[in-house]
């Protein structure tokens, strides 16, 4: 009886610091691999970078649409140019015609 009491106390006196390892494992694992680890960390910055990309380009695209329109406010707008460019795309320009813009 003695003996089963010895190896008793043993696990007891064992148990605390098993579990204490036990959840310190959990914990440290977690700071690797789990939903805010380290690796989710590094997966979240690449895709901000890749985004941080994206949105600089779509924003050097909209700098040359917005530059490619300005050309088409009224007073900018030059109307034999159009007239002649007009005329030319649908094919109602001849081909000994010309034009003679005033300035």
């Amino acid at each position: 009886m003695t003996g089963l009491r010895k190896i008793g106390g043993v696990f007891v006196s064992l148990a605390l610091p098993v579990a204490l390892l036990g959840v310190l494992y959990f914990f440290s694992l977690q700071m690797f691999t789990g939903d805010y680890g380290r690796i989710a960390l590094e997966r979240a910055d690449r895709e901000f970078a890749t985004k941080e990309r994206e949105i600089a380009a779509l924003t050097a695209q909209e700098a040359a649409l917005r530059e490619r329109n300005a050309g088409l406010r009224a007073e900018s707008l030059n109307l034999d140019l159009v007239d002649e460019r007009a005329r030319d795309v649908l094919g109602m320009i001849g081909r000994d015609e010309v034009f003679l813009i005033a300035r």
